[in-house]
């Protein structure tokens, strides 16, 4: 078992143990709640610094442990026998939650939506 996997492994053990606790003395929820926010937050705050070198690209996560990681923008074709097949037209980088806008730009707009963000060339 690598690091990582031993890692989300020992945070679900941990959230599963304290919902537990809670759910075995209903009248000492406020110590379980407790014990979750003590024993929870070492492995929560490691998650932020692990770099996962997965198979398409590396993957880290921000602030709100929301992913960045590379996409890839593809079209299915017909190759030389006609079957169809996925052609990578562009890879994408370190793409984010923010949709690439700096976190006081996107803090300012609406949820996004099919008229938001508006199509421009700088949002700056």
């Amino acid at each position: 078992m690598t690091g990582t996997a031993v890692l989300f492994v020992t945070v679900w053990w941990t959230i599963m143990t304290s919902a537990s606790i809670c759910k075995r003395s209903p009248l000492d929820a406020d110590t379980a709640v407790a014990t979750l926010n003590e024993v929870s937050l070492a492995p929560i705050a490691a998650l932020s610094k692990i770099v996962l070198d997965a198979p398409n690209g590396k993957i880290t996560l921000d602030e709100n442990r929301q992913a960045i990681g590379t996409n890839f923008v593809t079209e299915v074709i017909k190759d030389d026998k006609g079957e169809l097949i996925s052609k990578v037209v562009k890879v994408i980088p370190n793409v984010q939650q923010r949709l690439g806008f700096s976190k006081a730009v996107f803090d300012k707009l609406i949820p996004p939506g099919r008229e938001n963000p508006p199509c421009k060339k700088s949002y700056e």
